[in-house]
C-alpha cells in the first residue's frame, strides 16, 4: 500500500503514524530521498519498515526513470522527541501534536532543525490537541 501511494501520489511529503510497542510517526520525503522517524521513546525503525520503506522509494526513483544502480542512500533523521508522558499512553496524541505541527509550518525535509526538542510537551499542550483531534474527527464523522 505505501508503495502504491507513493507511486500514484504527487506529493512532497508523506506522514505515517505507526504502531509497534507504541506510537511513532514517519515523515517520507521519497522526492528528496529522505526520511524522519519521530519516537518518543529514541527507538528505532524495525528491519520490516526499513525496508518496506526502501522498497516504496526503489519503486519511486524506477519510476521517475532512474536505473538500479544509480539508486540513491535513503537519509533517515531521528529528530529528538521527549514527550513528557508518564507510562506512555500519551504516544499516539503526541504524534498526532507532531502531524499538526509539521503540516501547519509546512515542513518538507528540514524536520530535524524544528523538532530537536530539549523539552518535554506539558500536560496543557497534550490536552489542546486532544480537544483540537477530537474536533477534527466530530466534524468529519458529522459530513460538514
Amino acid at each position: 500500500m505505501l508503495q502504491k501511494r507513493i507511486e500514484e501520489g504527487d506529493f512532497e511529503c508523506f506522514l505515517a503514524p505507526v504502531y509497534e510497542t507504541n506510537w511513532q510517526l514517519i515523515g517520507l520525503c521519497p522526492k528528496y530521498n529522505y526520511v524522519a522517524w519521530f519516537c518518543f521513546k529514541q527507538s528505532r525503525p524495525t528491519k520490516k519498515i526499513t525496508t518496506k520503506i526502501e522498497t516504496a522509494f526503489h519503486a519511486y526513483q524506477i519510476m521517475k526513470g532512474t536505473h538500479s544502480s544509480q539508486f540513491k542512500k535513503i537519509q533517515w533523521v531521528y529528530p529528538k522527541c521527549y514527550g513528557g508522558q508518564g507510562e506512555g499512553d500519551d504516544c499516539g496524541l503526541l504524534v498526532m501534536r507532531h502531524m499538526l505541527e509539521i503540516i501547519k509550518l509546512d515542513i518538507i525535509e528540514s524536520f530535524e532543525k524544528v523538532f530537536n526538542m530539549v523539552r518535554p510537551y506539558s500536560e496543557n499542550d497534550i490536552d489542546v490537541v486532544s480537544r483540537h483531534w477530537a474536533e477534527c474527527f466530530l466534524e468529519v464523522l458529522s459530513g460538514a
